[in-house]
């Protein structure tokens, strides 16, 4: 997928910008370039994508938010290259340049978040669901991973980045909740085994060293280069479940694909049987179909029995429009299960917005405020946040 590529890229990009920046420039030289070429060729990939599946003529249906995205994600591609040449020549600050990878890589997220929002299928779109979370989960690890080189490369205590880097480890392990909600029994698993692998235990120790570092403002630009290694590895693994998710979705959208080949092909052959058919029951009548609601209180028996007889032409038909109804009944309810959630998240991300600011403090601090708020007035997380909403959309 070549939106996820291309994020995965970028933090890469950002955290070697990082290390380069917050040791002035001796640290990561030659790995600035070269991350750089990689993430430009992850860049081609998805904005030639992004013409081909969205942006031809015959992608017109494409709906105006998810066209917007797109717009949005372009235009700060097309600011990249200025942000490299200040990276470059040490014109901008390690927080500075994380802020504005951060801004890009979000922008490419909504991406993927309009796009499940676009579909209509619930299994695809519960994987999307799934990726789109999981995406947001890695992409705050990518931020730690940022904050983190930062922290121990510039050899000077910063409390603002310690309280942000344990921010952003409690906010990983909410957003990988919602992710596990919506994953399949392999991605799961997978997960498990990296929470409880070697590599998880080394992050924590890094976490816990970078906390004691910050007391004695005892950092090394070493130090640096060590975290962004552990930090780096830590996210090749959560990119072998991002690309678990990925696969699946392909897959799930081939399978699709060929099952409404199949149905077409089906429907071909039992159209041409009922206009061949040539002992069509005129008697039958749909107002007699007793499967659905009439009279209340009537007995049914005799009269099933009596239907359950008629096999004509016209049954047939019918039959198959029933079919079809009740199959997309049935998809129709798993969709909306799906489109709720993601419904709830963009509101629930929308009120943390209007908190942050509001009352000038961070996307955690916003979220453990709408928990508190929710808990004191015996409300879902979701009916906290619709309120706010409402308020503001009121005034």
């Amino acid at each position: 997928m070549a939106a996820t590529c291309m994020i995965h890229q970028l933090q890469r990009e950002r955290g070697t910008a990082n290390v380069y920046l917050g040791s002035k420039g001796t640290a990561y030289k030659a790995h600035l370039p070269l991350q750089f070429k990689h993430t430009s060729d992850a860049e081609e990939a998805l904005r030639a994508r992004l013409k081909s599946k969205f942006l031809s003529s015959d992608s017109m249906h494409t709906q105006v938010r998810l066209l917007t995205s797109i717009t949005l994600a372009s235009q700060c591609l097309d600011q990249l290259p200025t942000l490299r040449k200040q990276i470059q020549k040490q014109d901008v600050t390690p927080l500075k340049s994380t802020d504005a990878y951060c801004r890009l890589i979000g922008k490419i997220i909504n991406l993927i978040f309009e796009a499940a929002d676009v579909s209509n299928d619930a299994s695809i779109t519960k994987t999307l669901v799934a990726l789109f979370n999981f995406i947001q989960g890695k992409e705050l690890a990518g931020q730690e991973r940022a904050l983190g080189a930062i922290g121990f490369s510039q050899q000077q205590k910063d409390q603002n980045i310690l309280s942000k880097m344990q921010e952003l480890e409690r906010a990983q392990h909410d957003i990988f909740e919602r992710f596990l909600e919506f994953a399949a029994a392999d991605e799961q698993s997978v997960w498990k085994t990296l929470k409880q692998s070697e590599l998880t235990s080394d992050i924590n120790k890094l976490r816990t060293m970078f906390k004691a570092l910050s007391e004695t403002n005892s950092y090394t630009p070493e130090l640096g280069e060590v975290w962004y290694e552990v930090a780096t590895k830590r996210i090749d693994g959560l990119q072998n479940i991002e690309n678990m998710l990925t696969s699946r979705l392909m897959e799930q959208v081939q399978v699709r694909i060929e099952e409404a080949k199949g149905e077409i092909s089906n429907h071909n052959v039992l159209m041409e049987k009922i206009a061949e058919d040539n002992t069509v029951d005129s008697s039958f009548n749909m107002l007699f179909d007793h499967q659905f609601s009439g009279l209340h209180g009537i007995e049914m028996g005799v009269l099933e029995q009596q239907e359950r007889e008629v096999r004509t032409g016209h049954k047939s038909f019918y039959d198959l429009i029933c079919e079809q109804a009740n199959h997309i009944n049935h998809m129709t309810n798993e969709l909306e299960n799906v489109k709720r959630a993601l419904h709830e998240q963009k509101v629930i991300g929308r009120a943390k917005i209007l908190l942050m600011q509001s009352s000038k403090i961070g996307e955690q601090q916003a979220h453990q405020l709408l928990q508190k708020t929710a808990m004191s007035q015996n409300q879902t997380l979701i009916e906290v946040a619709n309120n706010i909403v409402a308020k503001v959309a009121n005034i």
